[in-house]
């Protein structure tokens, strides 16, 4: 047909999306973990489960914030890497000693 052009898009293009990186990925962490040491979790009150539903609701919390801002392939449990494309797996701990393996783990 005359006047007819096809353009095509790849699936990046079609979302408003940036790509996830680590540096974003540190900088998002860093917000989040303020923003929750100054929120309350009524979700979580009474929970008997201990650490495993704390850490998991958060974990959730904080993909589902980045899967809000950013384009990046998403893990599974299975799988046991939650973001694969930057070879991270996403881990809540409440000790420093903790935090600090975890990220050496995934540098």
């Amino acid at each position: 047909m005359p006047g007819l052009w096809l353009h095509f898009v790849s699936a990046s293009q079609l979302t408003s999306k940036i790509p996830l990186t680590v540096r974003k990925l540190c900088g998002e962490a860093a917000v989040f973990a303020e923003i929750q040491s100054n929120c309350d979790e009524p979700s979580l009150y009474g929970v008997t489960a201990g650490k495993a539903v704390v850490g998991t609701h958060l974990e959730r919390k904080f993909v589902d914030r980045l899967r809000s801002k950013y384009a990046f392939s998403e893990g599974n449990s299975a799988g046991g890497i939650d973001i694969p494309d930057l070879g991270v797996d996403i881990k809540v701990t409440t000790s420093i000693r903790q935090r600090l393996y975890y990220v050496l783990r995934n540098i």
